[in-house]
């Protein structure tokens, strides 16, 4: 029952970790993009603030 019980286990840890290398893949492609927009932007969208 107990070895049962921990193949159950791996088998759901497995199936989240599968699923957690997704969503890591699918932000990593993300923050490329963004990465990407802001140097091709000159880096537009970020606030400068200029000394007085």
């Amino acid at each position: 029952v107990e070895k049962l019980q921990l193949k159950d286990a791996i088998e759901k840890l497995k199936a989240e970790n599968n699923a957690l290398l997704k969503t890591n893949r699918s932000l990593e492609q993300r923050l490329d993009s963004f990465t990407d927009q802001s140097v091709e932007g000159n880096n537009s969208g970020l606030v400068q603030n200029s000394p007085i």
